[in-house]
């Protein structure tokens, strides 16, 4: 293993903004990282360091010899690179999580594909200190000889690794789970069998004060198109099922966060055929599966709204939670989506009750993979980005917001600054147009001399303003939602 950083690779730190917050731990920080490789790149996993600095998982999303290795970047709080680890092997690697190994060091995982078949046979299990030196790293057998995944992974209460994934290319879909010590030693190895039910195996918890002594996971059972949650014993059998139909009916990426000993959220997808509703839904369940509330995350009918692939929800604390996923997925074209599409955060408090929700981008199409919590009581929400002046390519996407989900910072000559509405072009002529994820706001503009020129409601999506009879200048627009001021600037309007 040897460290390069290509330089066909570009790495963008959009802003950073600092401010005092009152919460422990951390300054508040916000930064936006669009991350470029040759290929096509994903961000899928991420954890912050005791020090407050973060470390984030890059994948290629195909194969191409010489390129498609994974990348391991490190960055301070306000998105700063310190260091980058392009993990060179002539074999392919998807890396899928990383966990805490202690105070010092982290755990990475993945899967391996054998060149030049290319069949992921192995995994991939390492250990890395703080500042991305490898400590050590062992290939460990799949139980199936064919394309699989390392979907899910945790630390347990013996210090344990539990990880989990499938086998994903049909016709026969199996799940396995491995437990592994801390010296990548298999101890435990069980694959379900094909069933209804047991297929496809999202995400893991586990529970050892609730009565349980075991584990819970989310999965899909592909023959009867169904999403369920299933009991482990400590030995990973399984000792009953639930099924999720009707509250999350979409098969792919449900998962779970643990909120309690005994209690937690199940985030997946939701829809509605005779409605056209396609939400995001989050349902908060004892682990006697009693659902204790739950709410639908979207906006219009006809917008297609997902979870985050990977993972939908972080957990500050019991009244803070954050879930993720995209807004406006185009399915047919993903991931080369020529229609705009943003990151969704919404903020709720333990009883699922919107507190607030944003929307983040329309200038591309992005994608949400995973969300993870930060210490100042914000979030990082990690994916892709994907614009038609780039149709090769797919760039790895970062963002960082606080604990009220703002960006709003100094703009950087060149950078992407993402924003929950965008005005362009500007300068422009004969349109002034709008992009936003939001359908409740309203804009006025202002000529120079204080008069009103348009006031009117803002269409999600696209609004347009034509402006070829106004005369040349600049112009003051004010963006307000429920009359409290969204957004403002400067458009100008050329000759």
């Amino acid at each position: 293993m040897k460290k390069t950083l290509s330089k066909n690779m570009s790495y963008l730190v959009v802003c950073c903004f600092l401010i005092v917050l009152p919460y422990d731990g951390f300054m508040q920080s916000f930064f936006e990282i669009n991350f470029t490789t040759p290929d096509r790149a994903m961000v899928v996993d991420g954890v912050e360091t005791q020090d407050g600095d973060f470390i984030f998982l890059i994948n290629n999303l195909a194969y191409i010899p010489g390129h498609s290795h994974p990348t391991l970047i490190k960055t301070d709080q306000q998105g700063n690179l310190l260091k980058t680890y392009v993990i060179d092997y002539y074999d392919f690697i998807m890396l899928s999580k990383i966990l805490s190994a202690g105070d010092c060091s982290y755990y990475i995982l993945g899967v391996f594909a054998s060149y030049p078949d290319l069949v992921y046979d192995s995994l991939y299990l390492s250990e890395w200190t703080l500042d991305l030196e490898l400590i050590r790293y062992t290939e460990m057998a799949l139980p199936f000889n064919d394309y699989a995944s390392l979907q899910a992974a945790i630390i347990n209460s013996d210090d344990q690794i539990v990880l989990t994934g499938s086998k994903v290319m049909p016709p026969a879909i199996q799940s396995y789970i491995y437990l592994i010590d801390d010296q990548f030693n298999l101890l435990n190895q069980v694959v379900f069998n094909q069933s209804a039910n047991y297929t496809r195996v999202h995400s893991i918890i586990e529970f050892s004060n609730s009565g349980l002594n075991g584990y819970l996971i989310s999965l899909s059972g592909v023959l009867n198109s169904d999403e369920g949650l299933a009991k482990l014993d400590s030995d990973f059998n399984i000792i009953e099922y639930f099924s999720l139909n009707p509250h999350l009916n979409n098969l792919g990426n449900t998962t779970l966060a643990k909120f309690s000993d005994s209690m937690y959220i199940v985030t997946g997808k939701f829809t509605n055929t005779q409605i056209s509703l396609n939400d995001i839904k989050s349902l908060k369940m004892d682990i006697n599966y009693n659902i204790l509330a739950t709410n639908l995350f979207g906006k219009e009918p006809d917008t297609i709204d997902f979870p985050g692939f990977l993972n939908a929800t972080a957990i500050i604390d019991n009244d803070n939670i954050f879930i993720s996923g995209t807004s406006n997925m185009n399915i047919p074209q993903f991931p080369y989506a020529s229609t705009p599409s943003w990151f969704i955060l919404n903020k709720v408090n333990g009883d699922l009750d919107l507190q607030w929700q944003k929307f983040y981008g329309g200038d591309a199409h992005y994608s949400v993979y995973s969300i993870i919590p930060s210490s100042d009581g914000g979030c990082v929400m990690l994916g892709t980005r994907y614009h038609p002046n780039n149709p090769t390519g797919i760039d790895g996407y970062i963002l960082k917001v606080g604990p009220d989900g703002l960006v709003s910072v100094p703009e950087i000559p060149g950078g992407l600054q993402v924003k929950e509405v965008i005005v362009y072009p500007n300068p422009g002529s004969s349109q002034l147009q709008i992009q936003t994820g939001h359908d409740d706001l309203e804009i006025m503009i202002f000529d120079a001399t204080g008069k009103i020129m348009t006031q009117e409601k803002i269409r999600q999506f696209y609004h347009i303003i034509p402006t070829n009879a106004w005369p040349s200048g600049i112009y003051i627009y004010r963006i307000t939602r429920n009359n409290e001021l969204f957004e403002s600037g400067k458009w100008v309007k050329a000759e």
